[in-house]
């Protein structure tokens, strides 16, 4: 997530910014790994709640970082 320019971490999703939540250490932290994979809330998840910045920058910033963690 350090290689995001736009998108910031949030343990909230209120707001006018673009903001990425990790639900496995938020909103879904209580629940036992087998209970969140049964209801589809995998490891790897992020969740992205859309802001009013830039379309072309949202998708630069989510492209160069698909780049990296694809390697």
């Amino acid at each position: 997530m350090n290689t995001k320019r736009v998108p910031h971490y949030a343990m909230t999703l209120g707001g006018y910014r673009t903001s990425l939540s990790y639900p496995v250490l938020s909103s879904h932290s209580y629940l036992p790994r087998e209970e969140r994979l049964k209801i589809g809330i995998t490891d790897g998840m992020m969740r992205v709640s859309v802001g009013m910045e830039n379309t072309e920058d949202l998708v630069n910033d989510f492209m160069q970082a698909l780049e990296v963690f694809g390697k």
